[in-house]
């Protein structure tokens, strides 16, 4: 055999071997790729259900605040609805009869029916209103708790 054979097989198997790893390796890279993506698919996957899962819960907790706030608050004015009964606070057939001490300042005012209902919905308005905000607060409060509790 000639050295130029010889040289030709040789140059003929260096590139086949060099041809098949090239292939080899691409096919390799290729394979572990799609691997990879597999993989990343996955952890989105489950990083978006984790998400959902958290996001369910925190809507679940404040739902819950939620629910509670309307209760307290009905029940609230439910309790204030049935604490005035005007009829007790002011009869003014007996206020006109009150006996004045001697020495006693002047001023003592009888009110009418009507004066007394339209002071206490004055008061119990500005009393619910500050009740409210207090039931309010503790509703924001629980909210803050659940949500810093989720990170």
């Amino acid at each position: 055999m000639s050295i130029r054979l010889i040289a030709y097989i040789a140059a003929v198997a260096v590139a086949a071997v060099c041809i098949a790893y090239g292939l080899g390796r691409w096919q390799g890279s290729a394979a572990e790729r799609r691997a990879c993506e597999a993989e990343i698919h996955a952890a989105e996957l489950t990083a978006e259900r984790q998400a959902r899962e958290s996001e369910r819960k925190a809507r679940e907790a404040q739902d819950a605040i939620v629910q509670d706030y309307e209760h307290q608050i009905a029940d609230y004015r439910r309790t204030v609805d049935a604490y005035v009964d005007a009829d007790r606070l002011s009869d003014a057939r007996t206020c006109k009869d009150l006996p004045r001490a001697p020495g006693a300042q002047p001023g003592l005012v009888c009110y009418t029916r009507a004066d007394i209902q339209r002071k206490v919905a004055e008061s119990l308005a500005l009393a619910a209103e500050c009740d409210e905000i207090a039931i309010r607060y503790k509703a924001v409060v629980r909210a803050y708790e659940s949500v810093r509790a989720d990170r």
